[in-house]
């Protein structure tokens, strides 16, 4: 006997305790933690000094670097 396979003796409809909104669940909580994860790394990176210095940010027009950034 799984946790899927309980008996729920409330009165909710069975949909609710379907296999596909745990995994739904599951998916959309492991992505948001990838995304902020992928932000906070980026962020971090594009703000260290030695990372500007190496890739010539100050050398770019404010034009450039913002395009530079957003494809980073």
């Amino acid at each position: 006997m799984g946790l899927l396979t309980l008996v729920e003796d409330r009165p909710t409809p069975s949909a609710v305790y379907n296999w596909r909104v745990y995994m739904c669940a599951a998916i959309a909580s492991f992505a948001s933690c990838m995304i902020g994860y992928d932000s906070a790394f980026i962020g971090t990176t594009l703000a260290l000094p030695s990372f500007n210095n190496e890739f010539g940010f100050a050398k770019m027009d404010p034009t450039h670097l913002a395009l530079i950034k957003s494809n980073i």
